[in-house]
């Protein structure tokens, strides 16, 4: 599932978090844990405001 996340996010731009949702069709529950740990582990930039999320440019540097 984190794999899955981190996939739609390598791109650097805002993702809704309904789009994420539905692209990988997972339950809010499970989608809000996930962002939990992006969060906690400082993997993404998280704007709960407008619900949407990026992945941190210093975890993009990791992965690419």
């Amino acid at each position: 599932m984190i794999d899955e996340v981190i996939r739609l996010l390598e791109d650097g731009a805002w993702h809704s978090f309904s789009e994420i949702q539905e692209k990988i069709n997972l339950p809010k529950d499970l989608f809000f844990k996930s962002v939990q740990f992006f969060k906690e582990f400082d993997l993404a930039d998280i704007d709960e405001k407008q619900e949407r999320v990026k992945i941190s440019s210093s975890f993009l540097n990791l992965t690419v």
